[in-house]
Formats: C-alpha cells, structure tokens, sequence
C-alpha cells in the first residue's frame, strides 16, 4: 500500500492537495472488508451503551465492585489474546508495518474500554460509599 500526494493547480495563486490510496484490491474485496470494520464499530457502540448502562444502574454494592474487577481482569486476558492473534494476521497480510499498526490500535482500544468502565464504576463507589480495589 502506497501514498502518493497528486498537486493540482486550480488557479495561478492556489493549490489544491490531494492524498491518493493505492492499493492492489478489488473493488469487492474492498467493500467487504469495510463493511466487516463498519459492523465491528456498530458492535462496539451497542457494547459500549448497553454496558455502561448496566454499570450505572447495578453496580451498587461492594460485591459487585469487585465482581466488576475481577471481570476486568478476564476482560484483559482476553482482550490481550485477541490483540496478539490480529496482530499475528496481519504481519501475514502486511508485514511489520501492518502489525506494529495493529498492536498500537488494539492496545489503545482496550485502554479506552477499560478507562470507559472504571470511570462509571469508580462514580458508583464514590455516590455509596465504597472501596475500589485496584485494577492491576
């Protein structure tokens, strides 16, 4: 995959800069492996609503904060798993670039999640008066 910068001079003063994405896909292919990233963020965003939700709404009680980290650790787990696992494809798929890009992206989204999660809880604590175990 390549950037190419194309200059295209509209008038004598002004000038318009255009990045262009190549790359050796169809157009099909293409469109499927879009539409797969676009159901992955519809995913996140039902996830990410319907969780905090719950967290506001039940996590009332000691027992549950530290259900709630406990859960946390399962969440890393897996989710280091499946960062490791994408990452591995798509050195295959894309070399070193591909897979330095991946591990970046998936590190920032579990810290993102788990950051989303902890901050609901850790208001819960606070509003009744509970003690929050660390998450490490």
């Amino acid at each position: 995959m390549s950037f190419y910068t194309l200059r295209i001079i509209s008038k004598p003063k002004r000038s318009k800069v255009f990045v262009v994405l190549l790359c050796n896909m169809s157009t099909p292919e293409l469109l499927s492996k879009v539409l797969v990233v676009a159901a992955v963020q519809a995913t996140l965003g039902c996830l990410e609503l319907s969780s905090r939700l719950f967290l506001s709404k039940f996590v009332t009680t000691q027992r549950d904060v530290d259900i709630f980290i406990n859960e946390i650790h399962g969440y890393m787990i897996m989710g280091s798993v499946w960062a490791i696992t994408t990452t591995i494809v798509m050195y295959q798929m894309h070399e070193v670039e591909g897979a330095i890009i991946n591990i970046i992206v998936q590190l920032l989204a579990m810290a993102w999640i788990i950051h989303r999660k902890y901050s609901v809880v850790k208001d819960n604590v606070e509003k009744y008066n509970l003690s929050t175990p660390s998450i490490f």
